[in-house]
């Protein structure tokens, strides 16, 4: 997901290597800031009339976008920076991770405070705008705080080592109303395999059967509304189980499906 300030995303896949963070962090301020350089040297072409105000304007809000990123704090790209020189220093993605996202943490609440203080000493809109960005930051450094200790409390285990074995399957001539009253409903997971025999067809999700009119679920049957195996990603037993974890936050599902041929 990106956001006005910095890529950021729920759960993201790390970078390969330190100098790849750096390059990929550094682009986003580097093109602020040429774009300011450029509305900054065209803008005497255009003084004095409203074009000219209007590039005057871009200049300065690139500038300052690019100047804001620059912070060493995650989730911003100066966060991402600073990550990828800790990381290269020490060796740890996820040290360098923490040490980030908690320069992000304190970095937001500076802002949160200087916002409070701008909000009552007259400035309202400003204030508010300084603590929405700290609330922001804050968010973020959390969030990619919590994805380093996911990452360093899997450690290197796989995939076969945390799945579950004996899971809940549906018959694909099901009903969806019987479906969420004896599947969803009991066992409160978001979706379900769906097999016939011992072949597996795919998964229903409650994503699924919200598509289908209420009036159809009495009637419609699993294997209407499901999501076919062709469509579906899945990993393999061997796969790193933190990287299974990264494609369910990415599907939304919170199952991922296992297959061994």
């Amino acid at each position: 997901i990106l956001f006005l300030f910095g890529g950021v995303a729920q759960i993201a896949r790390d970078p390969t290597t330190p100098r790849a963070e750096l390059a990929v962090a550094a682009a986003g301020p580097l093109t602020s800031l040429a774009l300011g350089g450029l509305f900054a040297i065209t803008h005497p072409l255009a003084a004095g009339s409203a074009l000219g105000a209007i590039i005057a304007y871009l200049a300065w809000v690139n500038a300052g976008l690019a100047g804001f990123n620059l912070i060493p704090g995650f989730p911003l790209d100066g966060g991402r920076m600073l990550r990828a020189l800790v990381w290269r220093a020490t060796g740890s993605l996820e040290r360098a991770t923490l040490i980030a996202s908690r320069t992000g943490q304190v970095v937001a609440m500076l802002l949160i405070a200087a916002g409070v203080i701008r909000a009552f000493t007259g400035s309202g809109i400003g204030g508010l705008w300084l603590i929405l960005l700290g609330w922001f930051m804050d968010t973020g450094a959390q969030g990619s705080y919590q994805q380093a200790l996911l990452r360093e409390a899997l450690g290197k285990a796989r995939v076969g080592d945390i799945m579950t074995r004996e899971v809940h399957t549906i018959d694909p001539g099901l009903t969806l109303d019987q479906a969420v009253a004896d599947y969803f409903l009991p066992h409160k997971h978001g979706g379900f395999p769906v097999v016939w025999g011992d072949r597996l067809l795919g998964i229903i999700t409650l994503h699924d059967i919200r598509d289908v009119p209420r009036e159809r679920r009495a009637t419609a049957a699993v294997r209407d509304a499901m999501t076919p195996l062709s469509r579906l990603r899945t990993v393999r037993p061997s796969a790193s189980a933190y990287d299974a974890f990264v494609r369910m936050a990415q599907d939304g599902i919170g199952r991922l499906l296992v297959t061994d041929p």
